[in-house]
């Protein structure tokens, strides 16, 4: 009985202490930032009813580090019912109105733009960024920093804006921690990241190559899966900074609860694949 309960407490210990093994790599071995500037970007900002913050979320994007003419700023309209669209035009940025209320969500109108991109004279690489998301100046540079010295698939480093209640400054602390501090530690390691939904950049050939293939709630854990049995690794850019709204109300909460339940869903759904894709 001691055997098995000490060889319990070892398996409990086990993530304990891979996360402290990622913590210490994150703070002794920072990766070197990188920074670039000749890479021909298309930001898409897919949005909902996004008609108060999408101004604040251009204005960001206008306000980069980076040079202007290599940027397109693509507002996706999806399924709007506001003024989302108006708003973004009085902006300065492309609008692509999608109206298919059959197939709602992030992912099928990710899929619908960037497939109007590559038809026609296609960026070097999309950037994906949230409708109520604030980006630091540096966003795009050090994205394509990443992409520049080889990475077909980069993702930023994502914040939460805390807000002035304490659940908030909670929610923040917890998203540095599992971003910030997980991603960084396994790139000091030489581990690949996971993409989380905001702040992604994908090359133009993985876009031909692997054309975006998440639809559900949680595409960032999907497609995070199927780049990697496509053999690709996602690079973390800890330079390239971004901040999004926290689940301040019920509703948005209520949302997050279903996202770890869509999350649970696609862990029992890929598992197995990549399991088998890992013995061949």
């Amino acid at each position: 009985m001691t055997e098995l309960l000490a060889a319990l407490s070892l398996l409990l210990l086990l993530p304990a202490g891979y996360l402290l093994l990622l913590a210490l790599a994150c703070l002794l071995r920072p990766p070197p930032a990188r920074v670039g500037c000749r890479t021909a970007i298309a930001v898409l900002i897919p949005a909902h009813d996004e008609e108060l913050l999408i101004a604040r979320c251009l204005d960001s994007l206008r306000a980069q580090a980076y040079p202007a003419h290599l940027v397109r700023l693509v507002v996706v309209a999806d399924n709007c019912r506001d003024g989302t669209a108006r708003v973004a035009r009085e902006r300065g940025a492309e609008v692509l109105e999608r109206h298919d209320p059959a197939r709602p969500g992030k992912g099928w109108a990710l899929r619908w733009a960037m497939d109007r991109l590559l038809a026609a004279d296609p960026p070097e690489a999309a950037v994906v960024v949230d409708a109520d998301s604030v980006a630091e100046p540096g966003l795009l540079a050090g994205l394509a920093g990443a992409f520049e010295a080889g990475a077909e698939a980069v993702q930023a480093d994502y914040r939460l804006l805390p807000g002035s209640s304490p659940r908030g400054w909670l929610l923040a602390a917890a998203f540095l921690l599992f971003h910030r501090v997980r991603f960084g530690g396994r790139a000091a390691l030489g581990l690949p990241a996971a993409l989380v939904g905001n702040g992604m950049l994908f090359g133009r050939s993985l876009l031909q190559r692997v054309p975006w293939d998440a639809f559900s709630g949680v595409e960032d854990l999907e497609r995070t899966q199927s780049l990697r049995l496509a053999g690709v690794a996602i690079r973390f850019a800890p330079g390239a900074v971004l901040w999004g709204e926290a689940a301040a109300s019920r509703g948005q909460a209520t949302q997050r609860l279903r996202w770890e339940g869509g999350r649970r869903g696609s862990v029992r759904r890929w598992v197995p694949r990549l399991l088998a894709a890992g013995l061949r």
